[in-house]
């Protein structure tokens, strides 16, 4: 449970990676590519810091396709590139 708000975390039975977008007292909200989840915060935990950059690119491509600016903006973040505009 030691993780915050746009932390990476992996999802324990299923190994998924994504996102955590809000965390309450008893539930977390993950973005997993297109799906939004709600766990508890004991079936998650933080994701390994080794997710390569080709893989970010990866989730990019996918925010793109969906039309999500701002998760678009928070890979680039993650993969500690300039933002322009």
């Amino acid at each position: 449970m030691g993780y915050s708000e746009g932390d990476w975390v992996r999802e324990i039975d299923t190994g998924r990676i994504g996102i955590c977008k809000k965390k309450s007292w008893c539930e977390v909200s993950v973005r997993f590519g297109k799906a939004a989840a709600l766990r508890y915060p004991e079936e998650l935990e933080l994701a390994p810091l080794d997710i390569q950059n080709e893989d970010l690119l990866a989730m990019q491509h996918l925010a793109v396709e969906i039309g999500d600016e701002q998760w678009f903006r928070e890979l680039a973040q993650k993969m500690g590139v300039e933002q322009l505009g």
